[in-house]
């Protein structure tokens, strides 16, 4: 049995596609699976994933119709047989050591999710760029195993599913699976909710394994098109919670919070003539969830606690506060606010030097693995 089964959608990413399988066959963890979905694309991918799998026998591929991001990966978790299911998205790719440092840590803990940093990957002038985005900067949240459903504030953190590995024993017995919907996108927020709310057993770790792509124009969270895909997503994960009344009414206010953030997101990104109807939806949304349920008010970030109630007052309050530079500067002073008093410093640090030696420390003052 492999120790992971790293599952790599595939559309169309020709131009990016070696760096990311690459990166994969390059791990230091050998004992490793490379399922890589082909859903259908029309350029020259089909064709390198081949060879791929002729040189390499740890490459498998899987060539299918164009059926969507859910339906790729929920093919590619049928045939895996790792101990550990990774995502990695073919447009991005992973530091040599990622999957080693995950494995180890997922043993060392019996988790049945690990989640870690990441970097966004971009190039400027020809030249790559990598920036640090850390799960938190509270360090007590890495190393130790946590119950989301008992800490409401893991919510708050970053919910890509590459960024980490799941027990694939643990998502069989739960039965999770990506949303299908059929020219949909963001069906990874389906797939998250599923294992939080079902997991006591998730891991942090300090340490960016994983580079993520984020000038790649073709990118679903760069599509116009997809205004109302997140509508649907998000639908389809309140009727999940429905499902399950044991942690449904304290889940939701959490929940609630992610659409808030995934609707503000998505009114910020799309071309101007479509802001005024969606900004309209959004706030009726927010309105019916204030009437019906409550928000988990720590787990909106700074800037997010100045925009919900100027939306819950009027779309105009909202908006003259996204356009004012004065309230820009305002609402984004308070978001990066970084300051530790010395107390939290040292415990950070001691958490870290407990929890991962002197590599971590350095991973986290410098930036960079070792």
């Amino acid at each position: 049995m492999p120790k992971i089964s790293a599952v790599v959608p595939v559309y169309n990413v020709e131009k990016y596609l070696a760096q990311c399988i690459d990166s994969a066959l390059a791990q230091t963890l050998e004992d490793i699976e490379i399922i890589c979905v082909d859903d259908g694309s029309t350029d020259g991918c089909g064709a390198m994933l081949d060879d791929y799998a002729a040189r390499d026998s740890r490459v498998k591929v899987i060539h299918q119709p164009n059926g969507g991001y859910g339906k790729a990966m929920n093919a590619g978790l049928r045939e895996a047989t790792g101990e550990y299911f990774a995502v990695l998205e073919s447009d991005d790719f992973i530091l040599p050591d990622a999957y080693e440092i995950l494995y180890a840590n997922a043993k060392r803990f019996d988790a049945d999710v690990v989640r870690a940093d990441f970097y966004f990957y971009t190039t400027v002038d020809g030249k790559p760029n990598l920036k640090l985005e850390q799960v938190s900067r509270d360090y007590t949240w890495y190393y130790r195993l946590i119950c989301p459903n008992d800490e409401l504030m893991a919510y708050k953190f970053v919910m890509h599913n590459w960024t980490g590995i799941h027990k694939l024993a643990f998502l069989r017995e739960k039965d999770i699976r990506y949303n299908e919907t059929p020219g949909a996108s963001y069906q990874d927020n389906g797939f998250y909710f599923q294992v939080f709310t079902q997991t006591d057993r998730l891991l942090y770790v300090p340490r960016a394994c994983y580079c993520y792509r984020y000038d790649n124009p073709t990118a679903s969270i760069r599509s116009p098109g997809k205004v109302y895909a997140m509508r649907d997503e998000y639908a389809f994960i309140r009727a999940f919670l429905s499902r399950h009344p044991e942690f449904e009414q304290k889940v939701l206010p959490a929940y609630n919070v992610r659409l808030f953030r995934v609707y503000n997101e998505t009114y910020q990104r799309i071309a101007p003539e479509l802001r005024p109807e969606f900004l309209h939806f959004f706030r009726g949304e927010m309105l019916r969830i204030q009437a019906e349920s409550s928000f988990a008010e720590p787990t909106l970030n700074r800037t997010e606690r100045v925009l919900l109630p100027l939306l819950l007052e009027s779309e105009k309050s909202y908006t003259d506060c996204l356009r004012s530079p004065e309230e820009k500067r305002r609402a984004t002073a308070e978001a990066n606010k970084r300051a530790h008093p010395i107390a939290a410093r040292l415990r950070n640090f001691l958490t870290l030097w407990i929890g991962g030696g002197w590599r971590s420390v350095w991973a986290r003052i410098t930036g960079k693995a070792t």
